[in-house]
């Protein structure tokens, strides 16, 4: 302890310097009392006038490079990583490269990586970003979350991944790809939410450090220029001998030849083959197998009207729009952030969603696929900042959506249509990659911090009938496609819709959403006694004890 807290006194007397320093202040206060409260804080800081500490060069040489490992996780993960070296991103924040390239490779709808791989069974996720790593050198990164069958075609999913790049690099770069992204990137600066002071004033600090002063605040967010021999050099780095491929999975317990230094985590190292070289080198979407993979389609759910409703009368918490046996919604006109954004909460409540173990784990594959079948048009409209999400609740499925009113309605009524063709158009296919993930998922909270197992633990016993996870795994064990038809029909059949509309909408258009909904699903309206309400326990004077199974 004492060489660490030497080791802390050290690098603050070295580095603690004004030169090194930036400060952001933001008060109600004068400029000219602001100025005076920083002089007074901050102006007895000594300027050492030094440099800050550097990292020249990268870690990743060809030696490096090549390169696959096999690592085993604690907990039961599965996926492959892609890892490319490039040059710093530090003075390239004007035309942001790594951001298109990620957004060309993590996109999920059709002609994706993603899309690719799911119609396979191959995988449930995918997400691509750059880091910048120090001040010359950076990475790019393709993260796949794999399932079983995935794990055994890994060279399959690396190939779909390399076909994807080398199509980048023969198509080269899409200006309209980018100009829909930097439309978008202005739209979002321009409206962008206030954030808390305290997280404010960090980000403008730490901004001062990495742009000019007139880019301080829109830096990050903007995208500037289109610039595509910067994209090119970036989409040349992508190649397989400039790569770090990472399989992690349990499936390798035993079968490694090392172990990590600090972590001691076991894992193999070996030299990308030649044979998986010339193969991802070759990787084409000529190829008759590969030849689904492609650019997005163009992005019609891009705002373009961002008028204001009046939110006359004002009113300090939202007011009831309906209350009738099949709904109630409450509904308030944004009158204080002035945004052209809208917030739409909807909750399906019905018995059935928790009525049983196997109808709990139901409810869950029900939102998930629900999810999936809306991937091929929520990707773009995230991309537009329109987002959307289902997930199970113990009364039944919330599906939330937020952003831009202006085409909000319309992706409201794509989520519907997949939502009531649901039981329809599941495949078998999908229907398994949900119940694995699941499993996984339900099998990996075993493994979660203790924390988490002592919340959960105070609930099974304080609330009135809570499935524990076991009983949940042993029912999803058993669950078929045709229980999933079966409860989506069941589901949709009779349900009680709680919403809330909030933000720039008029009473009217409110109105319009709520009959959307209604008539898109046409649920009977169930018996106000048998609406699922959650209770908790009354406690007595004695100990209710749930143990983990080791």
């Amino acid at each position: 302890v004492a060489v660490l807290r030497e080791a802390l006194l050290d690098f603050h007397r070295k580095y603690y310097s004004a030169n090194l320093m930036q400060v952001c202040m933001l008060g109600k206060e004068s400029l000219d009392e602001l100025e005076k409260m920083a002089m007074e804080n901050f102006g007895e800081v000594a300027n050492k006038d030094i440099l800050p500490p550097a990292f020249p060069g990268t870690p990743y040489t060809s030696d490096q490079t090549g390169k696959i490992l096999h690592v085993v996780p604690i907990k039961d993960l599965r996926y492959v990583e892609l890892l490319f070296p490039v040059d710093s991103t530090d003075d390239l924040y004007r035309s942001k490269p790594t951001s298109y390239i990620a957004h060309l490779l993590g996109h999920e709808g059709a002609g994706s990586v993603l899309a690719h791989l799911k119609e396979r069974g191959w995988a449930n996720d995918l997400c691509a970003g750059g880091t910048n790593q120090a001040s010359d050198f950076s990475t790019l990164s393709i993260t796949i979350e794999l399932t079983d069958a995935g794990l055994e075609h890994v060279d399959a999913v690396v190939e779909a991944v390399f076909a994807y790049v080398n199509m980048m690099r023969t198509t080269g770069p899409q200006e309209w790809t980018l100009r829909e992204t930097q439309t978008v990137s202005d739209n979002n600066f321009r409206f962008l939410s206030k954030r808390r002071p305290i997280d404010f004033t960090q980000q403008v600090a730490a901004n001062m450090h990495l742009y000019p002063v007139e880019h301080i605040i829109s830096g990050p967010y903007k995208i500037y220029d289109y610039d595509p021999n910067i994209i090119t050099k970036f989409v040349d780095k992508m190649v397989v001998e400039n790569c770090i491929v990472f399989v992690v999975a349990k499936a390798f317990e035993g079968k490694t030849t090392q172990k990590e230094k600090w972590y001691g985590t076991d894992y193999s190292l070996a030299d990308i083959s030649p044979a998986q070289a010339r193969r991802w080198t070759a990787a084409s979407v000529s190829d008759p197998s590969l030849s689904d993979l492609g650019y997005p389609a163009r992005n019609d759910l891009i705002c373009t009207d961002f008028a204001l409703r009046d939110p006359a009368p004002k009113r300090e918490v939202p007011g009831l729009l309906r209350d009738t046996p099949r709904c109630r919604v409450f509904f308030k006109t944004d009158d204080t952030y002035r945004m052209p954004k809208l917030n739409v909460l909807m909750a399906l409540n019905t018995g059935a969603a928790y009525a049983t173990p196997a109808d709990a784990v139901l409810t869950v594959f029900l939102a998930d696929i629900l999810t999936e079948h809306c991937m091929h048009f929520s990707y773009l409209a995230s991309m537009a900042d329109l987002n959307s999400g289902s997930y199970n609740a113990k009364k039944g499925i919330v599906i939330n959506l937020s952003g831009y009113n202006h085409k909000l309605h319309v992706l409201l009524s794509k989520i519907l249509e997949e939502l009531k063709e649901l039981h329809n158009k599941v495949e078998e296919s999908l229907f398994e990659r949900i119940k694995d993930k699941t499993s996984e998922k339900f099998t990996n909270f075993l493994f979660e911090q203790p924390y988490h197992h002592a919340v959960y633990g105070t609930d099974l016993c304080m609330e009135d009938k809570k499935w524990n996870m076991e009983e949940k795994m042993e029912a999803l064990a058993g669950l078929t496609l045709d229980d999933l038809k079966q409860f989506a029909q069941k589901f949709l059949s009779q349900f009680h819709l709680e919403m809330l509309i909030h933000g720039n909408a008029s009473r009217e258009e409110a109105d319009r959403l709520v009959d959307t909904v209604l008539d898109a699903l046409d649920p009977a309206a169930p018996d106000p006694s048998a609406r699922p309400v959650t209770r908790v326990a009354k406690l007595e004077a004695r100990e209710d004890l749930y143990r983990f199974r080791e």
